[in-house]
């Protein structure tokens, strides 16, 4: 009930930007006492964009703490409705070398949890994951899990746009 509240009323922005100063200051904290820990953050979806995720890794910075003892942390579902896939915000903070989580992976956009109570008998690879086999080492690693998933689940998969000997050779 509470982030909903928050995000109707305006004050989802300054809660958030009080948790991330809060969760710095622990860091911090954590740090001068000795402790090598990292601090996991969840933000909304107002924050992903480039001048509020500058914004974050400025107080990262302010506290004297390496982004990568940061994660930040978007659901799936925000994730997908925000179109943050491609976005050139994503790239920037992962090099400058802050941990970036999907949190609720397989609730939201793929919904996992709903894939293993329908009465379906295929699970379709799309083709933009085969597209990337067998030359791109992430589409192969994912491609062969779903393949995985589908055949743990006693399912059937079925990839799209096979165009290549190779991607055919790859996925039998």
């Amino acid at each position: 009930d509470f982030i909903p509240l928050a995000e109707r009323t305006g004050l989802i922005g300054p809660i958030s930007e009080w948790v991330i100063e809060e969760a710095c200051r622990q860091g911090r904290n954590w740090r001068d006492a000795g402790l090598d820990l990292y601090v996991s953050v969840n933000l909304p979806a107002a924050f992903w964009e480039p001048t509020a995720m500058r914004h974050v890794l400025d107080t990262i910075d302010s506290f004297g703490l390496s982004p990568d003892r940061m994660m930040i942390e978007i659901t799936e579902s925000t994730a997908a409705r925000e179109g943050l896939r491609e976005a050139p915000i994503l790239a920037e903070l992962h090099e400058r070398g802050l941990r970036l989580a999907i949190d609720d992976f397989g609730t939201g956009h793929s919904n996992l949890d709903r894939l293993h109570r329908m009465a379906v008998t295929t699970l379709k690879i799309d083709r933009s994951f085969v597209a990337g086999v067998p030359d791109d080492r992430n589409a192969c690693v994912l491609v062969s899990g779903m393949v995985g998933l589908a055949d743990g689940l006693g399912l059937q998969a079925l990839a799209e746009g096979i165009e290549t000997e190779a991607q055919r050779a790859f996925l039998v």
